[in-house]
């Protein structure tokens, strides 16, 4: 998990990475990266906020870990530096508690 900070908009993203293949035995794979919202929930008891997801990709290319796939395929984009990762999926609209 990685909590993400848009500067422009002041906002934060809770970006998630997990692995879809070549977890055991382990081995590069492809990395699946969600990213969150988080939004303000109305009269829903102790718990205000949640976050949201509402885009997934994934990595071009396979990694071992998670944090150098986050690194190069996603921080990287941010800066400018790379083309982003591949978006595979719809937006979704589930809910991370």
């Amino acid at each position: 998990h990685f909590l993400v900070q848009d500067e422009g908009a002041g906002s934060y993203e809770l970006l998630t990475a997990e692995k879809l293949d070549g977890k055991y035995p382990p081995r590069a794979g492809t990395v699946e990266f969600t990213f969150h919202r988080l939004r303000e929930l109305e009269n829903r008891g102790p718990s205000r906020y949640v976050f949201n997801g509402y885009r997934k990709v994934r990595s071009r290319q396979q990694y071992c870990d998670v944090v150098e796939a986050a690194k190069q395929e996603v921080f990287a984009v941010r800066s400018g530096d790379e083309s982003p990762a591949e978006d595979k999926e719809e937006p979704t609209a589930e809910s991370v508690e």
